[in-house]
């Protein structure tokens, strides 16, 4: 077989590896067939990805997943590409001596700028373009693209580009490959276009044909390919682990492709395991009142056994400490034990409160989860937050094993970079890493798929900004196209914000009529145009307390406290009140201090003095 002649994993010259006793590389046929082999023990380990992956095609599970590993093992088809091969001049020629003598004029520039993402899907538009061209009579659409490249192409596009940036039609028809049959022989192309050939029907007997299927059939068409696109980058990811106890490196064919995939699963099983991703259980019979420490459930808490049991949208609205945070773990634990999550991402406004989220969610997580359970912090100075590196240091084992041991608590390879931070069991961050998603940059759809496989919990979703609420509603869109589920948390949300909420995610969002009752639940599921449902606490016991908050305006001709208004503050501060002065500038802050010192005298302590603004260094505003 043609196929077995490339390489796709190299170790760089200066590696020696027979002191290593490892090979100089691994065939590209065998890195393919790793990443498959993740794939479906991933799919194997995951009734939610089962049902994600099923929902978007629509077809069985035997048939999504015949599909799915076929698209899977072509990740890398644009690495049967002679530019690719000769990044590695040595290897090239050690694993196919017939072809590398023969004679390319192509320039360094052209090798090492060749990426091989576009061109899988280049070279599999141009193997099969008789099949993709639209059978038309009229000449001005003879030229155009029938749905069965639309089809393949909506598999096509998520899997090529699992180095971050998903393909693009257009690179079907790159100048700079058609520049290609200039610099080397036509023999070359059409042998090196026969292995790929070789290796699309290797590849349909080992998947598509015990499913029943064969590469004259159509792959369902894709509407929203950013799950595969995440899924399949992360499958990339493990399986291209070569460690001791990941995926040795292999140069030589085998006559059997099916037993050989066969001894690289108990591997995947492992590099899963060990990773964090499925070294977990949902414990069963979700019960708030666990959550709660046996204290019995009160006001909104009261009505999370009452919500349906589906992919959905639930806004929860409620005064603060009326207990919406556990209200929100015990419904996205009641979809996780219905297999509609496989973890919970937690998005908070601010790092000082997905700090202290941390705290709390780490009691919560032996609670909803069984097993080594992997929480992970993500924002800009969660290396620095003390509860996550003990969590860090506690995933290091502490054994004669040492790296060799599975890795449990915050594994560390999910520890190692935000991209993932959605892929654990529990992620807490702040907002902006969630709307990242959705915004240009490299591997965005690692995040997408992490929260797709999710409950996406918001807090304080009323605090955003319009730029920010755009992104949010983009968000919750591409939440909903996943199969996954999103909870919104807000004390107080305006309805117009809400309306907004509720049809970025499908459902119709009218004004109300009468007055709105509070606190309410909405529950808006994944069926087009689906009425929101409302959940009303009907128990007068349950209501929340009436508070009452007196307001009083002080109008001073200086913008600032006078004497009078200093003097009533630190006579309340003596009286046991917290007094808190919230200014504009951190210089008032400071000079408002300074003044509070000279008038309190030795009336009040330093610790009752505090001043916080954002010019102290990290450690004395996390002490503060």
């Amino acid at each position: 077989m043609g196929f077995f002649s490339y390489w796709g994993k190299a170790r760089k010259p200066d590696v020696p590896e027979i002191e290593r006793n490892e090979k100089r590389c691994h065939l590209l046929t065998y890195h393919c067939l790793d990443v498959a082999a993740v794939a479906l023990q991933w799919w194997n380990g995951s009734a939610n990805i089962r049902r994600i992956f099923s929902c978007q095609t629509g077809l069985s599970e035997q048939h999504a997943q015949a599909w799915l590993l076929f698209f899977i093992a072509l990740h890398d088809y644009g690495k049967y590409d002679i530019r690719f091969q000769l990044k590695a001049p040595d290897v090239w020629r050690q694993v196919n001596p017939g072809l590398s003598t023969k004679e390319t004029r192509l320039a360094k520039r052209e090798i090492s700028d060749f990426w091989h993402g576009p061109a899988g899907l280049y070279w599999f538009y141009q193997d099969w373009q008789h099949r993709f061209l639209c059978d038309d009579d009229d000449f001005l659409q003879a030229e155009d693209d029938n749905e069965s490249w639309l089809a393949w192409l909506s598999w096509l596009a998520p899997v090529v580009g699992h180095h971050g940036s998903v393909a693009e039609e257009s690179d079907k028809e790159k100048d700079e490959f058609v520049i290609l049959e200039l610099q080397a022989s036509k023999e070359l192309l059409q042998t090196i276009r026969d292995h790929r050939q070789q290796w699309l029907q290797a590849l349909e007997e080992l998947f598509l044909q015990p499913a029943g299927l064969s590469l004259a059939d159509d792959p369902p068409q894709l509407e929203e390919g950013t799950f595969l696109a995440g899924f399949c980058s992360v499958a990339d990811w493990l399986g291209s682990v070569s460690d001791e106890e990941g995926f040795a490196y292999h140069d030589q064919p085998t006559d059997n492709l099916q037993a050989w995939f066969a001894t690289r699963l108990p591997i995947a099983e492992r590099i899963l395991q060990q990773s964090g991703i499925l070294s977990y259980d949902i414990r069963p019979n979700p019960d708030i009142r666990e959550l709660l420490k046996g204290f019995a459930p009160r006001q909104i808490q009261w009505l999370v056994d009452k919500l349906p049991l589906s992919s959905s949208l639930t806004l929860i609205e409620a005064s603060t400490g009326s207990g919406k945070t556990e209200a929100a773990l015990a419904y996205a634990w009641h979809l996780l034990d219905q297999n509609l999550a496989d973890s919970i991402v937690f998005a908070l406004p601010t790092q000082a409160t997905a700090n202290a989220m941390l705290a709390r969610l780490e009691s919560a997580a032996p609670v909803i989860f069984d097993g080594a359970i992997n929480l992970v912090l993500a924002h800009g100075r969660a290396r620095f937050q003390q509860d996550f590196i003990d969590l860090q240091q506690a995933a290091r084992p502490q054994t004669v094993q040492s790296d060799q041991e599975a890795l449990v608590q915050c594994a560390r390879w999910l520890s190692e970079s935000k991209k993932r931070v959605f892929l654990g069991q529990l992620g807490i961050c702040t907002i902006d890493q969630v709307l990242v998603s959705v915004l240009p940059v490299r591997h965005k759809f690692v995040r997408g798929f992490g929260l797709g496989r999710s409950v996406l919990i918001i807090d304080e979703v009323h605090a955003y900004d319009a730029y920010m609420y755009g992104l949010l509603r983009a968000v919750l869109a591409q939440q909903k196209a996943a199969g996954g589920s999103a909870i919104l948390l807000s004390a107080t949300l305006p309805e117009h914000q809400k309306q907004q909420l509720v049809r970025a995610w499908g459902g119709r969002a009218e004004s109300p009529t009468g007055p709105v009752p509070y606190p309410l639940i909405t529950h808006v599921a994944s069926q087009p145009e689906q009425e929101p449902l409302p959940f009303a606490l009907d128990d007068c016991d349950q209501q929340p307390p009436v508070t009452t908050v007196a307001i009083k305006l002080l109008c001073l001709p200086g913008l600032l406290p006078d004497d009078a208004l200093l003097d009533k503050m630190i006579d309340a501060a003596l009286a046991g009140a917290q007094v808190s002065l919230i200014c504009n500038l951190v210089d008032v802050a400071q000079d408002t201090l300074t003044q509070l010192r000279d008038k309190a005298g030795s009336r009040l302590t330093e610790d009752q003095l505090i001043l916080f603004h954002s010019r102290f260094v990290y450690r004395d505003r996390q002490e503060k």
